[in-house]
């Protein structure tokens, strides 16, 4: 499937800038034509031959470089019900990374150049999307202390109650990546997406970027799914329970009950960079922005920065002992040239991946749960008392070691 433009006869894309189809050629919009063809080995429109990766539904053309879409791997058991179309053009998305990575001092100095940059490619990638309906019947005993302290006696109260909750949680598309070429992690760190602006499928959403059909099917990757709303749901629980000082479960029951499962393809800008024979793999979230990626450190940064400002210190430093005739040893300033250098490269070596940002309530219907029951009822107290020991001595309680004619400190006992 190739989209034509209608004016000028070339290839028409997605824009995600524009919000539209956009001819690059003749910059017209919304005006392209849809050419059919069946074939997944050779381009429809100049017919060189395609090498395809296993589970591609978009391509380019290496020939003429034409974007194409597979009609068979867009329709029938293949077709998306739900797309998220990009938002975040190629010029956005290198932003984000050059306001991600700016502050890194220590990357190589062609890590963001032009040329390096012209491999970043924007693929849609598979995802199945649950729905679930969950209902946690949770019983336990949760404590409550309380201290204080009259004369020299200090006093220890602990509450006792049955807590009881029952919780339902409208769980809505909690998202499981079903690519092989794409990590579980970085796919979770670069969560959330903005759900609600997902749309019915199209194809020429896909025209401009990479597609893949899903890897694995949705029975295959529900555990994952599962184990996101139970961790979620008791992380609910938990928060309802937080004015206990201790809680004993005796009941912990939670059912999960899928109601629907939706296959859809959501964007990711994907930019791989090569430095001494290592591959870095850097993602951005197509819709969003969130860029995940670990940035390579150049040794030779690291060694001139730190030369550099070794000796600029040490310099400083030496030169304020001669102008103020402190009485200082010389190894001083050496060491504060050091320790400071050192303080430095620990600061600014930073290669982290990046940061989850999903919550609890992130797939959650309305943003909270609902309690059928919330009760705490009180069973029992208990008063544990502590005498403190007084100094001895005196008239009054002091002594020898008491502190003065009024006692001195207490000891507890």
């Amino acid at each position: 499937m190739l989209f034509k433009c209608k004016n000028c006869g070339g290839n028409v894309v997605y824009e995600p800038g524009r919000g539209r189809m956009y001819c690059p050629h003749c910059e017209s919009e919304d005006s392209q034509d849809t050419l059919r063809d069946s074939s997944i080995t050779q381009c429809v429109n100049c017919g060189a031959p395609l090498e395809l990766k296993e589970y591609a539904s978009a391509s380019r053309c290496g020939h003429c470089g034409s974007y194409l879409v597979f009609n068979e791997r867009v329709e029938g058991v293949y077709e998306p019900h739900m797309i998220l179309p990009f938002r975040v053009n190629k010029d956005a998305a290198i932003a984000a990374m050059n306001r991600e990575f700016e502050r890194r001092a220590f990357t190589p100095s062609d890590f963001m150049s032009a040329k390096s940059l012209e491999k970043m490619e924007g693929v849609y990638v598979p995802f199945w999307l649950y729905d679930y309906q969950a209902e946690y019947d949770f019983a336990g005993e949760g404590t409550k202390v309380r201290c204080w302290r009259s004369g020299d006696t200090e006093y220890v109260e602990t509450s006792y109650y049955e807590v009881l909750r029952k919780m339902d949680v409208d769980f809505d598309k909690i998202p499981v990546d079903a690519s092989y070429a794409m990590e579980d992690g970085i796919m979770d760190l670069m969560e959330p997406y903005r759900y609600q602006e997902l749309i019915g499928f199209e194809p020429k959403y896909m025209s401009g970027f990479y597609g893949e059909i899903y890897n694995q099917g949705a029975q295959e990757l529900e555990g994952r799914a599962q184990g996101k709303a139970r961790e979620a749901s008791e992380e609910m629980m938990q928060s309802s329970l937080r004015e206990y000082g201790t809680v004993r479960p005796y009941r912990r029951d939670l059912k999960l009950e899928r109601n629907q499962v939706h296959y859809a393809l959501l964007p990711v800008w994907q930019y791989e960079y090569q430095y001494k024979g290592r591959s870095y793999q850097y993602h951005v979230n197509g819709q969003t922005g969130k860029v995940i990626g670990v940035t390579p450190v150049s040794r030779e940064k690291v060694v001139f920065c730190g030369v550099l400002l070794f000796a600029l210190i040490t310099a400083v430093c030496a030169l304020a002992v001669r102008m103020f005739h402190t009485d200082v040893p010389g190894v001083v300033p050496w060491l504060v040239g050091l320790i400071a250098t050192v303080i430095f490269i620990a600061c600014n070596w930073n290669s982290r991946k990046g940061r989850r940002t999903t919550t609890a309530l992130t797939y959650v219907a309305d943003q909270k749960p609902r309690f059928r029951v919330h009760e705490d009822r009180f069973i029992r107290k208990s008063v544990v008392t502590h005498k403190m020991e007084s100094g001895g001595g005196g008239p009054h309680g002091g002594g020898p070691h008491g502190g003065g004619p009024h006692g001195g400190g207490g000891r507890r006992r």
